[in-house]
């Protein structure tokens, strides 16, 4: 009997069923062995990653340990609006950052900080190649039209010429409803931004009329791209810029995320670490607890560079047309001046014996997942503490220069004048315990290395002690005064004096203290003018200091052979001679101090971890005997007891002040034809508010300012006094280098003038006075919570509980 079959219903036999499931079984085997091992479509897996953030910079602190400026981590929103907008659509990821800064921001706002050349949302293409003739002009108008996007993008023609710039909205172009009326019908979602970047770069160039090489083949994806960029470099200027500086640290978080979220690329949009600097606040010296602004220019505000001049630096350095915006973000990104003390404690530690001082800086260890088609995700994992902060101690008391500052505003206010400055030096080290300048004018520059001034009778010191150097000249010598009406020998040149000068025959020494030009005139030439001039070089008169704290003026005295009747003359009494306040005070101190010549500094030492490491002092060079010296401090010890200064000693003896003083005066009537101060620093502020500079036709030249008549009527004088003193039983000195230029109100002599305020910045400087109030009338009994001596005790590690000083190991 035959058996029955049976028929399958896809004509398959069981046998050749089973054959193909097994074929398609090795085949779904082998793919996914080929996914899993083949490393062109493996799964992208998660990456350990980290950020090294920027080292520390370095604290600046005065010489008690109170922080002057400080380096403190800072979060930047930095972007490229170029990279950024060509793929990411301005208005929708703005309104998200505006969200996720919890109202730190208005929409508004930001925008205006992502699009940074724009002016009220309107880009102008500017640049080499986009001045359009009118056929092209023409090309590009109905390029425009025929995409329908003429509201957002149009042709401005220039008014003097057949010349047309193209002008456009960047937000309103690039936004979504533009992009959807693009979209071919058959798509549900709008082209994406990158696709709609495209478009218009290709349309805009071909409407430019702009051709590939080599028209016979097709273009290469590779020159398509050049050409695009090419126009976007036309179309967003800006290739860099920090959008946000100084974000809120509660908000970094959730921008990391959204940044990944929307698969922002790190050259597009990231958050950057940066070290700022902080300058803590101080009162005003006055007592009163007033706050400034951070009060020390001599920290923060001297030669940070604008952004019209940060660019132009840029473009003198030749860097290509399309680096200068980095380049100008990079000169406006520095950490700190190149000037100012900042400049200086910088330069001390790029110096090759500070090279070990490199602080690690802080690092973010995190993973950062990579799912398919999920936005990535970062997943902090470990981090590495940055290293301590360099500090850079400076010799300044930062309550003497806020008393200082302030003592300076209120003198330019009682007197009218065109601007006050001083000096405040330790004398033995030349330690600079205050500097500062203030004018009721806008000056740019720092005034006691950028204004010169004719230092009249408190140069007299200098050429006294020049002459007893030479042996020219004793302190018992006998001259006659000639009564205010001295003849310079073979000439017809007078000498005159000033009100209330000595007259008949006087001692040399007597010259000093009393200030007789006549006197000091024939003392001055007795001098051999190439031993003088040698002399006055080693004092450093006749170059700049290279002190590092701003510009140096210069302007040196005349070469050798003198004119024995004018030049010879004129600098035996401190006149033809123009001079910082900053080479005086190095000159005067070099006096005092027997002799040798140091450099005035503003820095003392650096500390770095648990070492300090204390700046030595330079030998110096010698430049007068310390015989010649001593002869020359007596002079102005008398100059202070029965001399010019003798008021303001007789006022200190009164009030029972415990102080020891050296003074000499100077009053020094400008010569007739000399622009008024006044005059010229207001013609400098004007002349620096005009665009163009001196094309401007309101630009006022220097030239005439010469032979205008005094506003205020008169004479305009320079008032200075140079003080130092001591506390009685002290080694101490303090130097006080004071100048009034140009005082319009009733007083004008240097003791009236310079002389008071001087005295009292001498006072707080020894320590007699705090905040100008004498210590015995001061409150005797202040609760103290501790925060005055932030910084300081314990937390120097070279200070020992029991008041002892560790040694250093190490010392330059």
């Amino acid at each position: 009997m035959k058996k029955p079959s049976f028929e399958s219903a896809s004509g398959l036999r069981p046998a050749s069923a089973y054959l193909m499931i097994g074929l398609a079984l090795v085949v779904v085997c082998g793919k996914s062995w080929t996914l899993t091992h083949d490393k062109e479509h493996t799964q992208p897996q998660g990456t350990e990653r980290e950020d090294v953030l920027p080292a520390p910079d370095y604290d600046i602190v005065d010489r008690g340990g109170k922080a002057l400026a400080l380096s403190v981590q800072r979060m930047d929103l930095r972007l490229s609006p170029r990279a950024m907008w060509q793929a990411h659509t301005p208005d929708e990821f703005t309104a998200r950052v505006v969200e996720v800064l919890a109202g730190a921001y208005e929409e508004q706002e930001l925008l205006e900080r992502f699009f940074p050349w724009a002016e009220d949302g309107v880009l102008a293409v500017e640049g080499r190649g986009w001045e359009l003739d009118y056929e092209s002009a023409r090309r590009v108008g109905d390029w425009a039209h025929r995409m329908g996007i003429e509201e957002h993008l149009w042709l401005v023609r220039d008014e003097s010429h057949p010349v047309w710039r193209i002008s456009w909205r960047p937000v309103e172009l690039l936004a979504r409803e533009v992009r959807r009326a693009h979209t071919p019908a058959d798509e549900r979602n709008a082209i994406a931004p990158i696709t709609w970047s495209r478009m218009l770069a290709d349309g805009l160039a071909r409407a430019r009329g702009w051709t590939f090489e080599g028209q016979e083949r097709a273009p290469t994806f590779k020159q398509k791209e050049e050409r695009r960029s090419r126009v976007w470099r036309g179309l967003l200027p800006c290739a860099d810029t920090v959008a946000i500086r100084g974000l809120p640290p509660e908000s970094v978080v959730s921008l990391i995320q959204l940044l990944d979220g929307e698969f922002v690329q790190a050259h597009q949009m990231s958050i950057e670490f940066e070290h700022e600097r902080v300058y803590p606040p101080r009162t005003d010296g006055s007592g009163a607890g007033t706050l400034l602004s951070s009060a020390f220019r001599v920290l923060g505000k001297w030669r940070y560079l604008s952004e019209e001049a940060a660019r132009a630096r840029a473009e003198a350095e030749g860097v290509p047309e399309e680096e200068v915006e980095r380049r100008t973000r990079e000169l406006l990104a520095r950490k700190h001046p190149h000037r100012g003390l900042e400049g200086v404690a910088a330069r001390l530690l790029q110096r090759e014996d500070f090279s070990f001082i490199d602080p690690r800086p802080g690092i973010y260890r995190y993973r950062k997942s990579l799912a398919v088609h999920q936005p990535a995700r970062r997943y902090y994992f470990g981090d590495e503490a940055e290293e301590a902060t360099p500090r850079v101690f400076a010799t300044l008391d930062s309550e003497l220069q806020a008393f200082l500052h302030g003592t300076l505003i209120e003198t330019v206010e009682e007197h009218d004048a065109a601007l006050a400055m001083a000096m405040v030096v330790e004398v033995e080290t030349g330690d600079v315990l205050a500097m500062d300048g203030y004018s009721s004018y806008e000056v740019a520059e720092f005034l006691p290395t950028w204004h010169l001034f004719t230092p009249g009778s408190t140069f007299k010191a200098v050429v006294m002690a020049t002459a007893l150097e030479a042996g020219v000249v004793h302190p018992e010598d006998e001259f006659e005064t000639y009564n205010g009406s001295f003849r310079v020998p073979g000439s017809r040149r007078t000498i005159g004096e000033a009100r209330n000068a000595p007259t008949g025959p006087i001692k040399a020494w007597e010259a000093i203290s009393r200030s007789s030009n006549a006197v000091m005139v024939q003392v001055g030439m007795r001098v051999d003018d190439g031993f003088f001039y040698r002399t006055l070089c080693g004092l450093g008169y006749r170059e700049r200091p290279g002190s590092g704290v701003g510009r140096e003026s210069l302007r040196p005295f005349a070469e050798t052979p003198w004119s024995p009747a004018y030049t010879h003359a004129s600098i035996s009494f401190g006149h033809e001679i123009s001079i910082s306040l900053w080479q005086h005070t190095q000159a005067l101190a070099t006096i005092l101090r027997g002799g040798r010549a140091l450099p005035l500094r503003t820095i003392s030492g650096v500390e770095w971890g648990d070492e300090y490491y204390r700046l030595l002092l330079e030998e110096g060079d010698q430049v007068y005997s310390e015989d010649t010296c001593r002869a020359v401090r007596s002079m102005l010890e008398e100059g202070a007891l029965t001399g010019t200064g003798r008021r303001l000693t007789a006022r200190e003896a009164k009030l029972g002040t415990p102080i020891e003083l050296l003074s000499k005066t100077g009053t020094t009537e400008k010569e007739a034809g000399v622009a008024c101060l006044h005059l010229e620093l207001d013609r400098n502020e004007r002349n620096a508010g005009l665009e163009g500079g001196s094309a401007h036709p309101d630009f006022v030249p220097f030239s005439s300012l010469r032979g205008v008549p005094v506003p205020h009527g008169g004479s305009c004088y320079t008032s200075s006094i140079c003080l130092a003193g001591r506390v009685p039983g002290s080694e101490r000195e303090v130097m006080v280098l004071m100048v009034v230029d140009e005082p319009r109100a009733r007083k004008k002599f240097g003791s009236d003038v310079a002389g008071p305020p001087a005295i009292r910045v001498l006072k707080e400087a020894l320590g007699l006075t705090m905040g100008g109030v004498p210590l015995h009338e001061r409150v005797a009994f202040v609760q103290d919570y501790g925060y005055g001596r932030e910084g300081e005790g314990s937390d120097h590690p070279w200070v020992l509980h029991d008041g002892g000083v560790v040694e250093e190991e190490r010392s330059w």
